[in-house]
């Protein structure tokens, strides 16, 4: 679960699933991508 706040324009404040991906080339980079379910 993901809490994505602060909100942003006219998206709704909660906790969500969501997926994390992380790349094993970029991981130096620190880069995460977050998908809300």
């Amino acid at each position: 679960m993901v809490s994505f706040d602060p909100q942003v324009g006219e998206e709704i404040q909660k906790t969500r699933p969501a997926l994390v991906l992380s790349i094993n080339s970029m991981t130096k980079l620190k880069t995460r991508y977050v998908v809300p379910i």
